[in-house]
């Protein structure tokens, strides 16, 4: 007999230039059921989501969840961000301010590449340091790999406490950690992606 597929998940960046236009969500809602996916996950949520709770933005947010889950057959909705306070402020507030469980997220979803030299160096001319500049130095933490997990493990735990305090899942995206890395990642978050 065939087995349903637990996970078949995909990213969808750009997120934000399709939410609000229906041409385009329908266009991708129609591909994902084509395609048997059953999850997705968004990104640039700080541009999809408001901090004022009933806006106009949110509703939209909320409506496309709802006709994702109800009509498409998206099970999970992942909400990506690389910074926990994005989560913190703006994503847990949407999902609290919801009463239909359609309308919510069911997993905050973090994606930061402690393991990617080319963002966790000092900017040079052969790297970006994007994550050394944005995150690392401003809150103290040295700026390789070393500093840069010691950062994601504390975003991490907070997540998970936001998430579970929400009543929902943590998750996260590993590329190449090493195995004291992969022990506390994988019994920290609910979901591990590899």
């Amino acid at each position: 007999s065939a087995q349903q597929i637990a996970y078949k998940g995909i990213y969808i960046d750009s997120f934000d230039g399709i939410l609000g236009n229906t041409s385009k969500e329908d266009s991708l809602l129609h591909y994902l059921k084509d395609s048997s996916f059953n999850s997705i996950i968004c990104y640039r949520m700080s541009s999809v989501v408001s901090a004022t709770l009933n806006s106009t933005k949110n509703n939209t947010l909320a409506a496309f969840l709802k006709k994702a889950r109800s009509q498409y057959g998206i099970k999970n909705i992942l909400a990506s961000s690389e910074s926990y306070d994005t989560f913190k402020s703006l994503i847990a507030p949407y999902n609290r301010s919801r009463a239909d469980s359609l309308e919510r997220f069911n997993y905050y979803y973090l994606e930061f590449e402690f393991w990617n030299s080319h963002s966790t160096s000092p900017v040079s001319s052969s790297n970006n340091g994007y994550y050394c500049t944005t995150y690392l130095q401003p809150k103290g933490y040295s700026c390789d790999t070393s500093g840069a997990f010691l950062y994601y493990r504390k975003m991490l735990k907070s997540l998970d406490s936001l998430a579970l305090k929400d009543g929902i899942r943590s998750a996260t995206y590993i590329g190449n950690p090493n195995q004291g890395q992969c022990k506390f990642i994988a019994s920290t978050v609910d979901l591990l992606l590899c």
